[in-house]
């Protein structure tokens, strides 16, 4: 039977996040990171893993600072890079309210982007990473593909965002529709805005393959065979920068593969923490 999924706002420094529960406090940490889009947050990005995982693991799933119904610096911060840094501290503080030393981090696109930082800066944090989509820099292509939604916002083109994370959006159709339904009123809230859109200030990070040439963790790099927002090949040089990676490509999924091949990955999830595919 699934874990029920619980939503609390959880202090940090002076902040706040909310944050998807799952599971028990003395199973093992896993922290879920979500990645950009309008009205992204952390409970619908991870529907169909927390309730699974969480029979057996402690899931930890915050809207990242800046993002959803988490804290919104104001002003807002002045680059892509700042709001990088700061939610890995924001990540960091949330952890120590909690009493959690170390977690798994799972990362999807740019929350694989603030894994890979979290990785660098907090090394002591971080007992293993999953990464989702993930790039050596953050590309911003989902970030810049919702940019235009503030032109004209909507349902439809929000929807439309979501059909591009997909392989095959007809087979997924009702959750998106769900989703679109549930992210629209955030998306259009002033702070989420002014968050989203700070955040695409300065787009380009440094480029982070020799820092994690230094990242000793065992990895697990996860690609949609069919992702159309970050190509394969940024998976493969992710993997290829780790010392300790495993690269795996599921196919029949683009850049949602947690949605489109949800019991695979999750099944690749709990076996990776099990230490089940060191090689």
């Amino acid at each position: 039977m699934a874990a029920s999924v619980q939503i609390r706002d959880i202090p940090s420094g002076e902040w706040w996040m909310r944050t998807a529960f799952a599971g028990r406090s003395d199973q093992p940490p896993v922290l879920f990171l979500h990645g950009s889009g309008n009205g992204v947050n952390a409970a619908s990005t991870w529907q169909h893993t927390l309730g699974d995982l969480g029979q057996d693991h402690f899931c930890v799933a915050p809207d990242q600072l800046g993002c959803g119904d988490s804290s919104h610096p104001d002003p807002p911060l002045a680059s892509n890079a700042a709001y990088f840094h700061t939610r890995v501290r924001a990540l960091v503080g949330m952890l120590d309210e909690l009493k959690v030393a170390k977690v798994t981090v799972v990362g999807n696109s740019m929350g694989a982007s603030v894994a890979q930082l979290m990785a660098i800066l907090a090394p002591s944090r971080v007992e293993r990473l999953v990464l989702i989509g993930a790039a050596t820099r953050e590309q911003n292509r989902e970030t810049q593909s919702s940019h235009g939604f503030y032109d004209q916002p909507s349902k439809a083109r929000l929807r439309e965002s979501l059909n591009r994370l997909l392989a095959d959006p007809a087979a997924f159709s009702a959750m998106a529709d769900a989703i679109a339904e549930e992210r629209y009123p955030r998306a259009v809230r002033l702070d989420v805005r002014k968050s989203h859109l700070a955040a695409l200030e300065a787009p380009d990070s440094p480029d982070r393959t020799e820092a994690l040439a230094k990242v000793t963790q065992r990895t697990l790099v996860v690609h949609g065979a069919r992702d159309e927002t970050v190509p394969i090949s940024s998976g493969l040089e992710v993997a290829q920068a780790l010392p300790n990676a495993e690269f795996v490509v599921l196919g029949g999924s683009g850049h949602w593969v947690q949605f489109e091949r949800a019991a695979t990955f999750t099944s690749l999830v709990r076996r990776f923490i099990a230490g089940e595919l060191d090689g």
